[in-house]
């Protein structure tokens, strides 16, 4: 049975990371046998299909060992990092962290030390500057957004202050040359389809893990436009 014919049913959205060069083979295939990457999702389920169907328990267990030996993060470590989310992009004074657990986690030593460690450890933030009494600390942004978006509606995470780090400075939600072309043919076939600048985001997001708001799509619509003339 072809793409074309298969029956609609309920999709949910799967944001994955992928070696650039494993992307690049991926779309032209998709380019070379339907003529352009609508059928993405077909052909990624398919292929995840034939993989389950093959796999056994031994096959994954070495690579995902590292994933066994540390904890997840509890209610109150994802409540610590939507705080830290929403209010601060660049920089934060380690005094501010350390309030904010003492008043919503209890001012114990040892759960102020636990938090601040978590963050700390974790390299959500680091020490950018001491201070006399105080500290500056540096905000890992990509990183703080990258767990976020695991826990939070991502219109709701637009809102973040720390969201906006990622949409002001294009460099680093696509780092690659070629990964940035891809992306801007991409939503260029995308417009050329019909498809809105809200929708075009949406599609982007999912095709690069990244947080992107109207105003950097439609920039990114903008100059795939442009190149195509040069």
């Amino acid at each position: 049975m072809t793409a074309k014919n298969q029956v609609k049913s309920p999709k949910i959205l799967l944001s994955v990371r992928i070696n650039p060069e494993t992307l690049i083979k991926l779309r032209n295939f998709l380019i070379q046998n339907y003529g352009s990457t609508y059928y993405l999702g077909f052909v990624v389920e398919e292929a995840i299909k034939r993989y389950l169907d093959t796999a056994t328990p031994s096959t994954h267990a070495h690579e995902n060992q590292h994933m066994n030996n540390g904890s997840s993060p509890t209610k109150k470590h994802i409540e610590l990092l939507k705080w830290l989310g929403k209010n601060y992009n660049y920089q934060v004074l380690l005094s501010d962290i350390l309030s904010y657990i003492k008043e919503n986690f209890g001012i114990d030593e040892r759960t102020i030390k636990k938090y601040r460690n978590f963050l700390f450890k974790e390299n959500f933030v680091k020490i950018a500057k001491k201070l006399p009494n105080d500290a500056i600390c540096e905000v890992n942004a990509k990183k703080l957004v990258e767990i976020l978006k695991q826990h939070v509606p991502i219109e709701e995470l637009r809102t973040y202050a720390v969201a906006e780090v990622l949409k002001v400075q294009p460099g680093n939600e696509i780092k690659e040359k070629e990964s940035i072309a891809d992306v801007r043919a991409y939503a260029v076939e995308l417009y050329r389809t019909g498809y809105g600048i809200e929708e075009i985001r949406d599609k982007l997001e999912e095709f690069t893990n990244a947080v992107l708001s109207k105003k950097r799509v439609q920039a990114i619509v903008r100059q795939g436009l442009r190149e195509e003339f040069l």
